[in-house]
């Protein structure tokens, strides 16, 4: 009953029967709402989330990485990348953990801070002979120490309208392994701040995580905080007064 109440809802928002306008977060989610529902184009507008700037910026590399990475074991060697998220299914850890398998990198660590049942990814892990390359935590609040800490942050969403994780990991000047399928992809550049898989694959989410391993890590530093840059609350903001302004007094909804 739930399942079938946020299907009316979401029926009666996206065809324009209880909404005038639709805001999207992502050009892929304004995409998907059109060839779903079929409100006009014109209709639905995207304005894309914004992040703190000054919470989540390169300097807390300086302040925090060698703090946290000794406060969760993690040698300060090691070229950590970070999974930051619950849900695990929907965001990749089983292929990322499989991506980790193929990499046969002995500096690689894996740090998975996410709430969930995660007994079925310990045994890919350790079939996949990871058990010391991974460390498992719940959620915190400081995350932002969590990016300070990482070489990368990783994301290969089967499924993402536009995670928060993308945009505050790139405003901590930390390259991001994302999906095709992801929202957040589209501030993500392959090669110059992260790395897009095409496909939610070992193979894929390897090659990607190789393309940041490899490259130069203070160009990716900077085209990451580069491409967070322009997402501020501000911009949020007037993006969502530019519909109210548009929008003028309220007219009756469609039948």
């Amino acid at each position: 009953p739930h399942h079938r109440l946020l299907l009316y809802l979401e029926r009666r928002i996206f065809t324009l029967r209880s909404a005038r306008h639709i805001v999207a977060i992502s050009a892929r989610g304004k995409s998907e709402i059109e060839e779903l529902y079929g409100p006009p184009p014109d209709r639905v507008t995207v304005v894309y989330n914004g992040v703190d700037l000054t919470r989540f910026h390169p300097e807390n590399r300086t302040r925090w990485r060698e703090s946290t990475r000794s406060d969760l074991g993690i040698p300060a060697e090691a070229w950590l990348i970070a999974f930051v998220g619950s849900g695990f299914e929907r965001k990749g850890l089983g292929p990322l953990l499989e991506a980790v398998g193929r990499l046969r990198d002995r500096r690689v660590r894996l740090l998975v801070a996410g709430k969930g049942r995660t007994e079925a990814y310990r045994d890919i892990a350790s079939r996949l002979r990871l058990d010391g390359a991974v460390t498992w935590i719940a959620p915190r609040p400081d995350v932002e120490r969590i990016y300070a800490a990482a070489d990368a942050v990783a994301l290969p969403a089967k499924y993402e309208p536009f995670g928060n994780v993308h945009l505050e990991a790139l405003a901590s000047g930390v390259p991001v392994l994302t999906s095709a399928a992801a929202g957040g992809a589209e501030v993500v550049r392959d090669g110059s701040s992260g790395a897009i898989a095409r496909t939610v694959s070992a193979e894929e989410i390897a090659r990607g995580l190789r393309t940041i391993r490899d490259g130069n890590t203070q160009k990716q530093s900077l085209a990451s905080r580069a491409a967070a840059e322009p997402f501020t609350y501000a911009a949020q903001v007037a993006g969502l007064e530019k519909i109210y302004r548009l929008l003028g007094p309220r007219r009756p909804p469609l039948p």
